[in-house]
This record gives structure tokens, sequence and C-alpha cells, in this order.
């Protein structure tokens, strides 16, 4: 892992547990769970929904 980053795995199956960042601009830490559960995902409603180009047009002009 990079400097300043460190992880935790499951003994058994491989699971990435933890992640975490200490150095940098961004520090965190993610914790993954649900290991084998179903995952359900859904689009999510329209109004919720931008398009991308739009966005990058705004940001290229401003």
């Amino acid at each position: 892992m990079a400097d300043g980053a460190a992880g935790d795995v499951a003994e058994g199956e491989p699971y990435l547990l933890r992640t975490e960042q200490t150095q940098g601009s961004e520090p965190g830490q993610l914790t993954f769970s649900g290991f084998n559960e179903p995952l359900i995902v859904q689009a999510p409603p329209a109004d919720l929904v931008i398009d991308v180009s739009v966005f990058t047009d705004q940001l290229t002009t401003a």
C-alpha cells in the first residue's frame, strides 16, 4: 500500500475489511461489510440524474 495507507483483511476468505489513508489532503477510512449478501441496485429517479457532458461543458466555459 502507499505511504500513509493501511488495510485490514479477514482471516480465511481474503475480504478487505477496512482501508485507511492517514496522509495527504483528504485522509479518511472506509469499512466494508455485508460480504456475500444480496445487493439490490436501482436506477435513481430522473430528477436526481445529471447529464455529465452538460456539467463538464459548464466547467470549461466558466
